[in-house]
């Protein structure tokens, strides 16, 4: 058996209650009872406890109003204030079971079930019948069953056992502090970081004024690499305690991680990829351990070293993000960065492992095409490999190699020997057509694409190639 309270059970209490209202002597009293009990229906909740208050300041021992005031605290999550109106009913009619029934399901949430259990004698002394209080009283016996079996498991360091056992008992004492540190406990034993962070912020909703938890909660945000979690709630441990030495240090090192993610995120959104690059640096300079930081800063760096053409520092980033975390589209960054280095068979087989972890992954299947083209044409001639440049080249690198092989290779250079010149030759025009592609935007496009624009069975030797010219 569970015990729930909402707004229906709220509005019901209220409406088993109302006739007895009428019995109440002071007619104002009795206006703002009736009131209170209108804007309770309208959902009006804290309009409703208005009137309470000034019920109470009129009739302080008036037990109904104590009730109804409760049972408003409640609506309202004041557990504090509903117990105290319910102690101080039961003080002026210590016989009234619908609010010691009702303080024994508060006390049941809140994980006091000694204290719940007297209470719940109490009821069935006085009405044996109760049905509804017999079986409450069989939860609790199964409750406090339960809590010294998670104790038991908790000593012999059973972690999952008792995690298990705590998270049956919380569906009925939700509103248990103690419970719900203990379990937490248990799930960072068990490494299960994600649900310990979990009830340390219903821990904190619950004493939202306890320092040390704001501060754990922190530290384990930090560790899952949430930078902006972290940081949220060690402000709310500096505001409860301002001179809370570890959390002002924590403060800190968190505000310039966060920042600097943030500006890493910035620069990656807008394609400012050299800014992207230092950001990343920073921020494993600042946080070269955490592992969480660690691959955001390569995951960025892998992409962005990627845009600005440095393939072989793509690759490197790109497997140590790897390392930390199979990401499907790492290796397809990093597939794109060994093409540029001329590795199909290393870029075919990232391709690959991509399609095997997402194989509906758009770039890994146009990739796997892309490199069986380029493997394809690598066959034939490979311009790049011509000139002696690699993918990424820039135009001024193709052009410096142009003339560095066309010196070489002009057939000038051969005329002693006619098989040499014609050898040199047959070089010069293949290091002519690799420039003439490379240097055009459009064919280099079709080239990288795995298509060779040019007809290697048409191509026809243009007259200022044999010309002699200085360089």
């Amino acid at each position: 058996m569970k015990i729930t309270y909402n707004s229906y059970s709220v509005l019901l209490l209220f409406l088993t209650i109302s006739i007895t209202i009428r019995s109440v002597d002071c007619s104002e009293v009795n206006a703002h009872l009736e009131s209170s009990k209108q804007l309770m229906a309208e959902g009006r909740f804290k309009d409703a406890l208005e009137h309470l208050h000034k019920a109470e300041q009129i009739e302080s021992n008036n037990y109904l109003v104590l009730y109804n005031r409760a049972v408003l605290h409640l609506a309202l999550k004041k557990v504090k204030s509903a117990l105290g109106d319910l102690n101080a009913a039961l003080q002026f009619k210590p016989n009234f079971m619908l609010a010691r029934f009702q303080k024994v399901k508060i006390l049941i949430k809140s994980g006091k079930l000694d204290e719940a259990k007297t209470e719940l004698e109490k009821v069935i002394d006085t009405d044996t019948g109760n049905e509804e209080a017999t079986k409450t009283l069989s939860l609790l016996k199964s409750l406090q069953a339960q809590y010294e079996q998670a104790l038991i498991h908790h000593r012999d360091k059973r972690w999952r056992a008792t995690s298990n056992i705590l998270t049956r008992i919380i569906k009925h004492c939700p509103w248990d502090a103690k419970l719900l540190e203990i379990r937490s406990d248990c799930y960072l034993a068990i490494d299960d970081v994600q649900n310990a962070i979990l009830d340390l912020r219903a821990l904190t909703q619950l004493v939202p004024d306890n320092v040390e938890a704001f501060f754990k909660l922190s530290n384990l945000y930090y560790a899952e690499g949430v930078a902006d979690g972290s940081l949220r709630e060690v402000r709310k441990c500096l505001k409860l305690d301002p001179e809370h030495k570890l959390c002002f240090q924590h403060f800190k090192k968190v505000k310039n991680v966060a920042k600097t993610i943030s500006d890493l995120n910035s620069a990656t959104e807008n394609s400012r990829s050299r800014d992207c690059i230092a950001h990343a640096k920073k921020l494993l300079e600042l946080e070269p351990a955490n592992k969480n930081f660690k691959f955001e800063a390569e995951e960025k760096l892998c992409q962005c070293s990627l845009a600005v053409g440095d393939s072989k520092g793509a690759i490197d980033s790109c497997t140590k993000a790897i390392e930390i975390e199979r990401w499907p589209k790492l290796f397809c960054n990093r597939a794109e960065a060994y093409i540029a280095e001329n590795l199909l068979e290393k870029a075919a087989n990232d391709y690959s492992v991509a399609l095997e972890i997402n194989d509906n992954l758009e770039c890994a299947n146009y990739g796997i095409k892309k490199v069986k083209r380029l493997q394809k044409q690598a066959k034939k001639r490979d311009y790049y490999k011509i000139l002696g440049v690699s993918r990424d080249a820039t135009k001024q690198d193709i052009n410096k190699a142009y003339r560095q092989k066309a010196q070489k290779w002009h057939p000038d250079n051969f005329r002693a020997n006619e098989d040499e010149r014609k050898k040199a030759e047959m070089k010069f025009i293949d290091i002519a057509n690799a420039k003439e592609v490379l240097t055009d935007p459009e064919k280099r496009k079709r080239f990288d694409l795995g298509e060779d624009p040019l007809d290697p069975e048409s191509t026809k030797i243009p007259e200022f190639y044999f010309r002699t010219f200085e360089f």
